[in-house]
């Protein structure tokens, strides 16, 4: 599987499994939405409770596998992801000036990124 296909996967294991599991952690933990990116990292945006903020995360799966055994599936990841990521409860982001929510919600709409800082997005975005 190419790397395209599996930031994919990914991305369709960790929103199944937020739905699968959402009442484990909060019943009001809702998906948003989530792409790939053309670098194959995944985007995915939540909230943790119905008035919360929309939290924006960026995992990049060569150097987010890297991390973990090299046996582990696709779906182990979003597992993880899910379980560390998602369900941990986080509260509130740092908002910031990138366009990795693009067509994912309203333009009016401010995602709090969280794990991603402002020197790390423009590393991404900037020349």
């Amino acid at each position: 599987m190419d790397g395209t296909a599996e930031s994919q996967t990914l991305l369709e294991s960790i929103e199944e499994l937020l739905d699968q599991e959402k009442d484990l952690w909060s019943p009001d933990l809702k998906w948003v939405g989530g792409k790939v990116l053309p670098d194959d990292s995944v985007i995915f945006l939540h909230r943790e409770w119905k008035a919360g903020p929309i939290l924006g995360r960026r995992v990049v799966l060569a150097e987010f596998r890297k991390l973990f055994d090299p046996e582990l599936s696709i779906r182990d990841l979003a597992q993880i992801i899910v379980s560390d990521e998602i369900c941990d409860p986080t509260g509130h982001g740092t908002p910031l000036d990138i366009d990795w929510a693009d067509g994912l919600i309203p333009s009016r709409e401010i995602v709090e990124w969280i794990g991603v800082s402002p020197e790390d997005a423009r590393k991404v975005f900037v020349p």
